[in-house]
């Protein structure tokens, strides 16, 4: 596999749960690219029913950048480690 000549790749993100989309918001937000699969769930309450959008891989959102400049990833609130 032959990397890019930019020096980025793909990495997994491990982030705080639930924050997945405040993460891949704040990704974009900086410039860097970022996949976030998403999946809906019809959810039923005893008054209403809801569509829900949840990560296929919670805990994880996926970012394309260059890991020796990682720093500003690791900067964002509710990023844990880079996997």
């Amino acid at each position: 596999m032959l990397a890019p000549e930019d020096g980025t790749l793909w990495y997994a993100l491990y982030v705080k749960t639930r924050f997945e989309k405040v993460v891949a918001r704040n990704l974009r937000g900086k410039g860097y690219e970022e996949f976030l699969p998403l999946y809906h769930r019809t959810s039923r309450w005893s008054d209403r029913i809801k569509q829900l959008e949840l990560p296929l891989f919670p805990g994880y959102v996926f970012s394309r950048f260059n890991a020796f400049d990682r720093l500003p990833i690791l900067a964002i609130p509710a990023v844990n480690d880079i996997v």
